[in-house]
């Protein structure tokens, strides 16, 4: 949990971990008065919902506004994190139902909806590229790029599709959201590879959207603990969010949910899968 650094004492990367679920653990506890109040106020219980950034930013706050004929209840809690702890948070039953990139270990879970589109590419209206109806991946050759910090999930794929093809980018800016990615795209000018959700629900004076000559498949979908059915109000969310997505997202797809389990990269066809943030 700790590493000695000369006189001090850091928390390690498990430690972290660690401090962070035990933070979320302490504040339901401190909730379970507020929310007995509430329930014997006869208010409906909060619901509960996480998700990843991507979908949280780019999706869910459209879909929540345009809820038709279902009584919210009194009180909605939204939470963004990681998808290793979207899937936790779901699995304990602390939240009700779950948003998140794919692929994900999903034992102890139901996934109820699965979706994929392509990622896309995100420059700034004055860029050159911005004239292109495709921009082609050796358009990154030498350039500057924003890019995510977690190498392992979104990033990985991304870098496999440029080193396909034998291009090295120019100095390369990280960041731990792709709403980040396109700020920095808005105020450096750097370009950005990034997931449809952001780039096509976050719309950002100045920065243009264009589609990739590569196929990089970003997945993601919904989940709920396995065999506890959702209350009507997060089954109209789920459905409200999965409308947003089919009118707004370019090339986007209804998959057969059974498959998220076997969510892997296909070299033979060139199509990655599997990316996510």
């Amino acid at each position: 949990m700790l590493h000695r650094v000369g006189r001090r004492v850091q928390l390690s990367e498990e430690g972290a971990a660690f401090e962070e679920e035990a933070r979320r653990l302490l504040m339901s506890f401190t909730e379970l008065a507020a929310r007995a109040k509430m329930i014997a106020a006869g208010r409906r219980r909060i619901l509960q919902i996480v998700t990843t950034s991507a979908i949280g930013t780019g999706l869910i706050p459209t879909a929540m506004a345009e809820l038709k004929g279902v009584e919210l209840p009194h009180e909605t809690h939204l939470g963004q994190f990681l998808p290793s702890i979207v899937a936790q948070e779901v699995r304990s039953g602390r939240a009700e139902i779950g948003f998140s990139s794919l692929p994900l270990d999903t034992p102890g879970l139901d996934v109820l909806r699965l979706y994929s589109a392509p990622d896309v590419a995100a420059v700034r209206e004055d860029d050159p590229l911005a004239e292109l109806d495709v921009i082609p991946l050796s358009a990154f050759a030498g350039r500057r790029v924003a890019t995510l910090l977690n190498p392992l999930r979104f990033q990985l794929h991304v870098s496999k599709a440029l080193a396909a093809r034998g291009i090295d980018t120019g100095p390369v800016i990280r960041t731990n959201t792709a709403y980040g990615a396109l700020q920095i795209v808005r105020q450096t000018g750097a370009a950005a590879v990034i997931d449809p959700l952001t780039a096509y629900g976050v719309a950002l004076p100045d920065v243009v959207i264009r589609p990739i000559d590569a196929t990089v498949l970003f997945y993601w979908g919904v989940m709920a603990a396995e065999k506890r059915p959702l209350r009507p109000v997060a089954q109209a969310l789920m459905d409200a969010v999965e409308a947003v997505a089919e009118r707004s997202i370019v090339g986007f797809k209804k998959l057969d949910p059974t498959l998220a389990g076997q969510l892997v990269n296909d070299p033979a066809s060139g199509t990655n899968h599997g990316t996510g943030i």
